[in-house]
């Protein structure tokens, strides 16, 4: 059994000690005898009430953690409610109580109940998440004590079922035009590999296009010789792949990716959704619009940049699990949904390179869309343009405000790049 002994009572049990064997001893102190005899006498019985009555208290109280019924949003004022069963606590005594999260984000405040109740307790406490997940209730503390500070037992109840759902604040964004992830291969609709469309495109003649290719009108204006060239036949599927890199903290950008997947589903087109912490949270890719929000929730806590590895895994399950899924389409383009921050630290720049690369070797070409921040107006207003600018003067390279890294690099690498 553990003593609910504290520094004050220990301090004091020292005095009364020195007092006893000191000057009462030395001196026959009738004073400070009866003075360390009342303090001792009165820590001996604060010391049994706390034991006795504490450990009660532990065996008995129950404790749970309600969260609102309705839809919380991230960086909204929620109650929560913390109920205790009915309990009765002597005078001089307090019972403190404190929620505690598995995230230590989120500061909780700390109760002290006092007197006696034969109905349970409700404590109400205000809370405000700041991104979206779901909030885990690891554990109340609770604390038996004596005014005075002289004995003090501690205990905890494990709660891990209790949680809190929070989602991400919805906004408004402009409406994105569909763009097809998939391509369908058959017998008069070719891969892009292979040119066998109509020929509408022209090219340098060549002897083995044969002479019914030859455009003679341009050869007799200009008297060069110019063949017809099919032209690259492919036809979109209804398949849309959606990737959202986005850290816990960016929930506007998974507030658009979901929008934007919420008008396909509208429209009956298959969507596959995947966000960053796939594979360390083990969630499975989403289908509907429901699945998507609930993995967004799922991975928001795992969601990180950093290996660059684990986004690549992401990723490459989601391809996986369309190719799975489809009978003869060929995945040609995959949406990346991320924020301008995050295309501007360098950390997730190298992270969103790599996945570029790798999607570059599956012959899959990426379409980043990036969430525009809105400027300060504190800062100086400069053109939107400024940011697709590569200024080779720029003395520092890594400084994100100044050197829109990530853009050069999409520019480079014949990217599309959609800012939003």
């Amino acid at each position: 059994m553990k003593l609910p002994v504290t520094l004050r009572g220990t301090l004091v049990v020292l005095c009364a000690g020195y007092l006893l064997w000191g000057p009462a001893q030395s001196s026959a102190d009738i004073v400070a005898a009866t003075l360390a005899a009342s303090t001792l006498g009165i820590w001996f019985l604060l010391q049994l009430i706390t034991i006795l009555k504490g450990y009660q208290l532990k065996k008995s109280l129950t404790a749970s953690v309600h969260a609102p019924e309705e839809r919380i949003f991230s960086n909204s004022n929620i109650t929560s409610v913390l109920k205790l069963s009915p309990i009765s606590i002597p005078p001089l005594y307090s019972l403190s109580a404190k929620i505690i999260f598995s995230e230590d984000s989120i500061q909780t405040t700390t109760f002290q109940l006092k007197g006696s109740s034969d109905k349970a307790r409700l404590i109400t406490e205000n809370l405000v998440f700041p991104h979206r997940g779901e909030w885990k209730v690891e554990k109340i503390l609770f604390s038996f004590e004596d005014l005075f500070g002289l004995s003090k037992l501690s205990w905890e109840i494990q709660t891990h079922s209790a949680a809190f759902r929070i989602f991400p604040k919805r906004k408004l964004f402009q409406a994105l035009p569909i763009l097809s992830s998939s391509q369908t291969v058959g017998d008069t609709i070719q891969s892009h590999q292979e040119r066998t469309g109509d020929p509408f495109d022209l090219k340098k003649y060549h002897p083995s296009d044969g002479m019914r290719k030859i455009l003679w009108k341009v050869y007799a204006k200009s008297g060069e010789l110019i063949s017809r060239h099919p032209e690259r036949s492919m036809t979109p599927e209804g398949k849309v792949l959606i990737f959202a890199a986005a850290t816990r903290r960016d929930d506007d950008t998974v507030s658009m990716a979901l929008q934007y997947m919420e008008s396909l589903d509208e429209l009956d087109l298959d969507v596959y959704f995947a966000s960053l912490g796939l594979k360390k949270s083990e969630q499975q890719i989403a289908i509907t619009p429901d699945q998507a929000e609930n993995q967004a929730l799922q991975t928001a806590f795992e969601a990180n940049f950093k290996p660059e590895e684990a986004l690549i895994r992401d990723v490459q399950e989601l391809v996986d699990f369309t190719n799975n899924s489809s009978d003869s389409s060929t995945i040609s383009h995959l949406l990346v949904f991320t924020s301008e921050q995050s295309a501007r630290e360098v950390g997730s720049i190298e992270a969103l390179q790599a996945l570029g690369n790798y999607l570059n070797l599956q012959q899959i070409q990426p379409i980043f869309i990036i969430r525009e921040e809105k400027q300060s107006p504190s800062k100086s207003s400069r053109s939107k343009f400024h940011h697709f600018i590569y200024d080779e003067t720029t003395p520092e390279l890594n400084n994100p405000e100044h050197f829109p890294r990530f853009l050069k690099d999409c520019a480079e690498a014949d990217w599309e790049v959609i800012m939003q």
